[in-house]
């Protein structure tokens, strides 16, 4: 069971990490957040809003999205609504280091929340009824 949520959690981030770095790459160039005057390229440019990106969803995400499911894996219905809110929180929490960049912490943690809560629904669906 705990393989399978290490599995999903680190698809989770994967897929979180590429999309969001596609995202801001395209919203938000990093030579413009440097002040640099000329663009060194999409791919270039890509590979330095992954690295940071999958920094902080690896080393920060992960971790947080792991104790959220382990907490609140037993609430029933209301495991939904606190694991999103816990995701929130720690979206938000960055503020005191990332400052303006903690618009794109939330938004990277909620894309990371839905793609998981996606990858949970789906990889239910697959298991066998027990009891037929």
């Amino acid at each position: 069971m705990k393989v399978l949520l290490l599995r999903r959690k680190l698809l989770s981030a994967l897929i979180t990490t590429v999309i969001a770095s596609i995202i801001v790459t395209l919203v938000t160039p990093p030579h413009m957040l440097l002040g640099e005057q000329q663009s060194p390229g999409f791919v270039s440019s890509f590979s330095i809003v992954a690295g940071y990106i999958s920094i902080g969803v690896f080393l920060y995400g992960l971790p947080i999205s792991i104790v959220s499911d382990l907490i609140t894996k037993k609430w029933g219905a209301a495991r939904f609504f606190f694991s999103y809110a816990f995701h929130i929180f720690a979206g938000i929490l960055p503020l005191f280091i990332l400052w303006t960049f903690t618009f794109y912490s939330l938004v990277i943690a909620v894309f990371y929340f839905v793609i998981d809560e996606l990858l949970r629904s789906r990889s239910g669906k697959k298991q066998p009824m027990k009891g037929r």
